[in-house]
């Protein structure tokens, strides 16, 4: 016994099933802008790092400016890609960023 369904009953079931799996996916947004040194902190010493919705960003402290690209990994793990070259890695998550650089301690970025 052999069953007929028509092109469109197949091709709208396929788009349903689509958009409802879509639909489910949980969405988190890491996009805005993150500043290190908190409120209380020499102009100095804060550290931007903006996160752009295009996966750009900047890295910014005074007038100097450290452009990247970026992509969260694994839900949590933040890759920093310089466009001077190497990763920077980091974790993300509740509007947190944590980084740890060569010979520095670690900084914590809180979303603005």
């Amino acid at each position: 016994m052999s069953f007929y369904f028509p092109k469109r009953l197949v091709s709208a079931v396929v788009i349903l099933l689509l958009t409802l799996s879509l639909s489910c996916r949980p969405t988190v947004s890491h996009e805005g802008t993150y500043i290190a040194g908190g409120e209380d902190a020499s102009a100095e010493s804060v550290i931007v790092l903006d996160l752009k919705e295009n996966g750009k960003g900047c890295w910014q402290k005074k007038d100097e400016k450290v452009p990247f690209s970026w992509k969260v990994h694994k839900g949590s793990e933040l890759r920093l890609h310089l466009k001077l070259g190497g990763i920077v890695l980091g974790k993300i998550s509740d509007g947190t960023v944590e980084i740890t650089l060569p010979g520095t301690e670690k900084l914590s970025f809180k979303k603005k």
